[in-house]
């Protein structure tokens, strides 16, 4: 099935499902901000970075625990699907943009000291750790026990290897897999494989991987999937933090973003200096070091 993706059309949209979750946080009265890419592209382009594909925003983990269950039951109301696979991390994922979707990602955010900080722990890659994680893609590769969600971030990706600058409409079509890398995009006559991407970019020995999982039972498959996902949901982790000073984001100031009118760090400009880099008003498409430049060992 084809669907035709309108960058402008999700991009309002999205503005939407932002300033619903702002006034579910302010009606509890507690700080929020915006930080990183959505930042930045609130000071430089006034609006969501052309590539971007994600709202970034932090609160407290404390007034977050405090009004736990207000927020999420609220969110939930709104129509948000709610992931946190990741740790100090709310992923908010609207159900009616499971194609082309904007996510809104709250930061929940510790203090150590003079640093407010979360939690960016990848396991620790042993060997053994590796195998099963690679093992484990194989098979959800074929797990078709819910409908998969097609991020933006992932669309974007895929665009950027082909062009320098993504393009308002394009056509989107489902690849052959229940997966959420499993997809097609027809830009100016041009056919966008990434099923056949990601098969590329698993090498020889994975592709194997694949077919030797395609002809397991459907029943017995996604039973060992279950085992799998739950091994790799035990893993120990490494002790990795992404920190920044604390005063920025305990004097916050107000800012235009987009249509609407959202909290940010009141030292912005030197906020993105740090993580940016002086030529932070220059675009970079192909940009991915953010986190590397405020990760720090606990």
């Amino acid at each position: 099935m084809e669907y035709k993706v309108d960058i402008s059309k999700n991009k309002s949209i999205a503005f939407n499902q932002l300033s619903e979750v702002l006034n579910v946080i302010d009606s509890v009265g507690i700080d929020y901000w915006i930080e990183y890419g959505t930042l930045l592209g609130a000071v430089r382009d006034k609006t969501i970075i052309p590539w971007d594909s994600e709202f970034d925003m932090g609160i407290w983990y404390s007034d977050y625990e405090k009004n736990k269950e207000f927020l999420l039951n609220k969110f939930n109301e709104l129509g948000f699907k709610i992931d946190f696979s990741s740790k100090d991390r709310v992923k908010l994922i609207h159900k009616t943009s499971e194609i082309g979707a904007y996510t809104i990602d709250i930061h929940t955010y510790h203090v150590l000291e003079d640093i407010a900080f979360v939690s960016c722990s990848r396991f620790k890659k042993s060997f053994y750790n590796k195998f099963i994680y690679r093992t484990y893609k194989s098979f959800r590769f074929y797990d078709d026990s819910s409908k998969p969600v097609y991020y933006m971030a992932r669309i974007v990706k895929m665009l950027m290897t082909e062009f320098e600058s993504i393009p308002n409409e394009f056509i989107f079509k489902h690849g052959k897999y229940n997966f959420a890398e499993s997809f097609q995009l027809l830009v100016e006559n041009k056919v966008l494989d990434n099923d056949k991407r990601y098969l590329n970019k698993i090498g020889v020995m994975g592709r194997f991987g694949l077919k030797v999982v395609g002809v397991i039972p459907k029943g017995l498959r996604s039973i060992i999937f279950r085992c799998l996902k739950n091994k790799v949901d035990s893993f120990g982790f490494t002790n990795e933090m992404q920190a920044i000073p604390v005063h920025y984001y305990k004097n916050l100031t107000k800012i235009a973003f987009g249509p609407l009118y959202v909290s940010c760090p009141k030292d912005y400009l030197d906020y993105i200096t740090m993580i940016y880099g002086t030529d932070w008003n220059v675009s970079k498409p192909h940009w991915n070091s953010t986190a590397e430049r405020v990760k720090k060992r606990i």
